[in-house]
């Protein structure tokens, strides 16, 4: 008998592992905590070396039928002007278009919905993960790859706790064909950037919602990267236009949607004084609630 793993989380890690093991004969499945479809991150993704290699290994897809090519860089000033530019392929995807991929890979009989782990006890050759619903999985193996608030990190480590790294970050997205044509078009195969103090925009197109890569149902992404020390600064960042405010939890990591507090955050970073066309599609984002707006506490890695 091969030996019997149990994934705990179904998102990106979750997913890639149990197909990793299953390349090797062992027996898998998945356990994730979210009861209906795992809800889209609107995030973008840069298409890494590691990546492609896995899904070659495995026989997924191949990266040009889940990436878009970007095949420069631009670095922008705050007049919009070009500053540097170098001729540079990268690839880009997004969070949702490459975990409909992996999910497709894996059989719907491994994977298994509305459950949350809340414990696990480890013996002289087996572990037992133990679920909300009562539901006990007996192991060879336990694969923590429940996000960064895993319950099987604070079993093992209950004395390490994330830190607060001193920076936050907007993301947007807008879909291509609400983008007018000459702003799409400057985006367009392009991988651009805007560097100035304490502060860093992304700005490239990803697939749409499910994958598509044609012209007209793509989508644009953004991230701004801002430094913003602990304080009533960043407590003013994360409270939103309704008054909700979020807070870096002690034992979890703390990821919100936010609505934007555009007064703030106008206040705060002169959204309107970048000078520069990557305020268009920031701007169009968030006055069309494309989607919610992500504000993401990025935090150092774990240390005791």
């Amino acid at each position: 008998m091969g030996i019997r793993a149990v994934v705990v989380g179904g998102s990106l890690g979750g997913l890639s592992s149990a197909l990793a093991l299953r390349c090797v004969n062992c027996d898998v499945d998945v356990f994730e905590r979210s009861r209906g479809a795992m809800k889209s991150r609107g995030a973008g993704l840069v298409v890494q070396t590691e990546l492609v290699d896995f899904l070659k290994e495995h026989g997924i897809v191949a990266e040009e039928a889940i990436s878009i090519p970007a095949y420069k860089r631009q670095y922008q000033s705050q007049d919009g002007a070009i500053q540097w530019e170098e001729q540079t392929l990268q690839r880009m995807t997004s969070w949702d278009t490459l975990y409909i991929q992996l999910r497709n890979a894996l059989p719907d009989n491994l994977y298994h919905q509305g459950k949350r782990l809340t414990s696990f006890e480890q013996h002289k050759d087996y572990v037992v993960a133990e679920f909300e619903d009562g539901q006990n999985e007996r192991c060879d193996l336990l694969v923590g790859a429940d996000g960064p608030s895993s319950p099987v990190r604070q079993q093992l480590l209950p004395d390490v706790f994330p830190k607060y790294a001193g920076y936050v970050a907007w993301r947007g997205v807008i879909d291509e064909n609400n983008v007018p044509i000459d702003i799409a078009q400057f985006f367009a195969n392009r991988f651009t950037f805007f560097h100035g103090r304490n502060t860093q925009i992304l700005c490239y197109l990803i697939p749409g919602p499910t994958g598509e890569l044609s012209e007209g149902e793509r989508r644009l992404n953004w991230v701004w990267y801002v430094n913003v020390s602990a304080g009533n600064k960043l407590q003013s960042l994360l409270t939103d236009r309704y008054g909700k405010q979020s807070f870096l939890y002690h034992k979890e990591w703390s990821e919100m949607i936010l609505y934007c507090n555009k007064r703030v955050w106008q206040k705060e970073f002169f959204l309107g004084s970048l000078g520069s066309l990557l305020y268009k599609p920031m701007s169009l984002s968030y006055k069309q609630y494309t989607i919610c707006l992500y504000l993401e506490w990025h935090l150092r890695e774990f240390v005791d």
